[in-house]
């Protein structure tokens, strides 16, 4: 499994959360942990990612349109709705655009050379 340097960024309204971490590269699967403790996996094929960390895991199928958050302490899981604008790959670089409930939503990968 080859190992790739990324920079991670998930944008919403302005408010930027971005990061250079190490990764896995797992045929078409991006494997890696965030400095906050969550682990992030992302499917290129398929478009879905998922993110899971103590307190809640989140797996949204951006083909699908679709969405599962389960808060862990509560024991509840909520169906979204995910309004897909636009995927871009190159290599190992993807970006997405997307929308939850009219809040904007940005999630981007980009191997660091």
């Amino acid at each position: 499994m080859p190992k790739i340097k990324i920079k991670s960024e998930i944008i919403n309204n302005k408010d930027i959360q971005e990061e250079v971490i190490n990764a896995i590269i797992d045929g078409d699967v991006l494997k890696y942990i965030e400095k906050n403790g969550t682990k992030v996996v992302f499917n290129y094929e398929d478009k879905t990612l998922i993110r899971e960390n103590n307190k809640i895991k989140m797996n949204y199928s951006f083909l699908n349109n679709k969405g599962l958050i389960e808060i862990k302490e509560l024991g509840r899981i909520i169906d979204i709705d995910i309004k897909v604008g636009k995927i871009t790959r190159k290599d190992h670089d993807i970006e997405i655009k997307y929308e939850i409930d009219q809040d904007e939503f940005i999630y981007r990968v980009g191997e660091v050379k």
